[in-house]
């Protein structure tokens, strides 16, 4: 394990309280949302950049109102939310991809585009029909690695702390799924689809965090591999090749990567230490490439991977990486721990004024 020195994140209150600042990112959700809602008519390109761009802007910066150890849950809910999952929603709409190209109402549309959901409606998930990702389902397939959640375990005493936010997360956004698809009428698909059954790592990588998998085909995959960043229908797009789909893929990793190192210089006012985090998405792109290429060449010498074998081999992978690049920051800088604790708080805080409205 690697150790780092200890660091304390910075402190950002600007004078308000942590409800008055929860309050005002929650206003700012509503306001944003149903502005864009408003605005679905513009047509797509710089139409619907030069309404979005200011709220792109503020999204990033909505997330600097917090900070410190005491906030770290609530520092990483509202980047996640804003930050991530929102703004690439936001951008693929821009270029005319993604979920919010869906017939929704107001309220549905204000929940997809701030909620960590996906809606299950076939024209959503598979993409559009003329593209070139549509036109090779495995290529298409490969989109979802891009997707950017943290993967599993490298060494038995990480085996739980990473069970627990997988089951954290789980939990958490298909509740909120459930809850959102039952009030307004929404199928939605499951955050994640098994992803300790995987069998390679663009299984794992198509199975884990479907949204921002999802969020990111939309905005980084399918444009190069059509060849056009605005999906025009009508417009053929750029013929296929296995050199741009590779491109595509390499570059769905390097995003997630940067974007992943900004969630957590949100909590810490920095990068992880030696861009650990960083790295950990970068160097799958290349991995997935050479699995594909070394599955390739078995399957012309007709050569088949035995499944358990396949199964054994890729969460192996990914406990090596996850034990070597993904803890050590998160360890040394007791996230997990702080967050904890600030969960537990808060709970505390939630039976004190339930207790006290009772008496």
């Amino acid at each position: 394990m690697q150790r780092f020195e200890a660091f304390q994140p910075y402190h950002r209150s600007f004078g308000l309280s942590l409800f008055q600042r929860v309050a005002l990112w929650l206003a700012w959700v509503a306001v944003s949302g149903l502005f864009l809602c408003s605005q679905r008519g513009r047509p797509p390109g710089l139409a619907r950049l030069a309404v979005a761009a200011p709220i792109l802007a503020a999204n990033y910066a909505i997330p600097l109102l917090f900070g410190g150890a005491d906030e770290v849950l609530t520092t990483y809910i509202i980047a996640i939310s804003s930050a991530l999952i929102t703004n690439l929603k936001v951008l693929a709409w821009v270029i005319n991809r993604g979920t919010l190209l869906l017939p929704l109402t107001r309220a549905q549309w204000l929940a997809v585009m701030t909620l960590p959901i996906l809606p299950s409606a076939p024209e959503c998930l598979e993409g559009h029909g003329d593209s070139a990702a549509g036109q090779q389902p495995e290529g298409q397939a490969e989109a979802s690695q891009a997707q950017s959640r943290r993967p599993r375990k490298g060494r038995t005493h990480e085996t739980y702390p990473l069970l627990s936010q997988y089951l954290v997360l789980s939990i958490c956004c298909d509740g909120l799924a459930a809850f959102v698809s039952t009030v307004l009428q929404l199928p939605v698909s499951p955050h994640f689809d098994s992803p300790y059954g995987s069998t390679s790592v663009r299984d794992f990588w198509s199975r884990w965090n479907q949204i921002v998998s999802h969020c990111l085909r939309s905005c980084v995959y399918e444009p190069l591999l059509e060849g056009r960043l605005v999906h025009r229908p009508g417009c053929r797009a750029a013929r296929f090749t296995r050199t741009r789909r590779m491109l595509a893929v390499l570059a769905s990793f390097l995003v997630s990567a940067v974007l992943h190192e900004g969630l957590f210089w949100y909590y810490a006012g920095r990068h992880t230490p030696h861009f650990l985090w960083f790295w950990f998405f970068v160097l799958w792109g290349p991995m997935l490439v050479a699995e594909n290429t070394g599955r390739g060449a078995l399957r012309k010498r007709g050569v088949a991977v035995p499944t358990l074998l396949a199964r054994v081999l890729t969460l192996a992978l990914l406990h090596v990486m996850v034990g070597v690049f993904w803890f050590p920051p998160i360890n040394s800088y007791g996230i997990m721990r702080q967050g904890a604790v600030n969960l537990h708080s808060g709970w505390q805080d939630v039976k004190a004024a339930l207790a006290a409205r009772l008496t």
